[in-house]
C-alpha cells in the first residue's frame, strides 16, 4: 500500500511540473482567446482537469478512478495538488532560472590554476 501512495506523490510532483511547463508555453493562446483571467491565478479547476487529461494519458486514469469517490472538480485539483497561483510559480521559475544563470562559472582550468600556485 506505502508503495501506491509513494508512486502517487511521485506522480503528483511530476504532474504539477508538467501542468506548469504546458501552461508557460501556452500563455499566448490563453491570452489569444482572451483569457486574461487566468493570468492573474490559478485557472478553475474544470479547465485545469481537461488540460491535464489532453496532456497526460496517466491523469485521464487517475481522475476517472478519483472521480469515482468524489466528482467535486475542486477537490479533485486540490487532491492533485494543483490548487496553487500558477503565475507565481512561473514567476519563481524564471527567478531561479536568472539567478542560475549568474552563478559564475568555474572551468576545470581554475581548479589546475590554483592547484599550481599553492605548489
Amino acid at each position: 500500500m506505502m508503495g501506491i501512495l509513494k508512486d502517487f506523490e511521485t506522480y503528483k510532483a511530476e504532474l504539477k511540473q508538467k501542468w506548469i511547463e504546458y501552461y508557460e508555453a501556452n500563455l499566448e493562446l490563453f491570452d489569444t482567446i482572451n483569457m486574461a483571467e487566468y493570468r492573474r491565478k490559478c485557472p478553475d479547476s474544470s479547465m485545469i482537469l481537461a488540460l491535464i487529461m489532453l496532456t497526460d494519458s496517466q491523469a485521464k486514469e487517475y481522475i476517472e478512478l478519483l472521480s469515482m469517490a468524489n466528482s467535486d472538480k475542486d477537490k479533485l485539483v486540490q487532491l492533485l495538488e494543483l490548487n496553487f497561483n500558477i503565475n507565481e510559480e512561473i514567476e519563481k521559475r524564471k527567478q531561479e532560472k536568472t539567478k542560475n544563470e549568474l552563478v559564475e562559472y568555474q572551468s576545470p582550468l581554475d581548479d589546475f590554476r590554483q592547484n599550481t600556485q599553492q605548489n
